[in-house]
């Protein structure tokens, strides 16, 4: 028996009211720099092959001598839309992805971020809301992050 054990087995510690026998809950491992970086890479790679056919197609149907993929232009013309707005929403989230990954990068650093800046690079706060505080007088002293990041072309 023990110090602390009384008749009733292990006893509370009297200055923190907390029994002896508890732990903390395991770390929880970080993943590999790879797999971090697995879902901005597929963004961008989807981004770049969306893009790279948008363009060929765009450049080819207008040629001296067109390439005429379908017997009617206004399919082509479809097609050449439906590619160009999947390049948008495409490049729209490998750039919302590169701000994610730039947002904790900067919060991990040792001087830290500011608050404002953490906000304003997050995907959660809108438009409207990198505008506001950017324009408001909390300081930010990473305002060129939150600037570019409202520049990025937003679908939704």
């Amino acid at each position: 028996m023990s110090h602390n054990d009384g008749p009733q087995g292990p006893q509370k510690d009297p200055e923190s009211n907390i029994e002896s026998s508890l732990t903390s809950p395991p770390p929880i491992p970080l993943q590999s720099n790879y797999r971090q970086y697995l879902i901005a890479v597929c963004w961008g790679l989807a981004s770049a092959i969306c893009l790279a056919i948008t363009i060929w197609l765009a450049f080819a149907t207008s040629a001296s001598v067109p390439f005429t993929p379908f017997k009617n232009p206004s399919r082509t013309v479809l097609v050449i839309n439906v590619l160009s707005n999947t390049s948008v929403i495409l490049l729209s989230g490998f750039m919302s992805e590169l701000n994610e990954k730039l947002r904790w990068s900067l919060a991990s650093q040792r001087s830290g971020i500011d608050f404002a800046s953490f906000l304003g690079l997050s995907r959660a706060t809108g438009n409207m809301g990198v505008v506001s505080l950017v324009f408001s007088s909390w300081k930010i002293r990473d305002k060129k992050w939150c600037v570019q990041r409202n520049l990025n072309i937003r679908v939704f």
